[in-house]
């Protein structure tokens, strides 16, 4: 369960990031020489970046831009990815051993 949990936590770090990313977040980001590439490519920013930045990280983004992002992404949202699915884990049980 641990490793699951914490493939969902570092899933949900990168949703809070490329969902409420800041001008010094991109910035940070920026300095990733692949995720340089794909946002002065790719990133239309009259469309709504969320989707984009999750279909290039899962089509155009190598191995180590997306762990570097990860790292930035648990840097700024861990604790608040971490949070929310343990919560959300404990409700599953409780509703589990509710209904079960």
């Amino acid at each position: 369960m641990d490793n699951f949990q914490n493939q969902l936590e570092g899933i949900k770090a990168l949703d809070l990031l490329f969902y409420n990313y800041t001008n010094e977040q991109i910035k940070e980001m920026l300095q990733i020489g692949d995720f340089n590439y794909v946002w002065e490519t790719y990133i239309d920013l009259e469309k709504l970046t969320y989707m984009q930045l999750w279909e290039l990280y899962n089509t155009k983004m190598n191995l180590e831009t997306r762990l570097s992002l990860l790292e930035i992404a648990n840097k700024y949202y861990g604790h608040e990815a971490k949070e929310g699915i343990a919560l959300g884990l404990k409700v599953k049980r409780m509703f589990k051993e509710k209904y079960s």
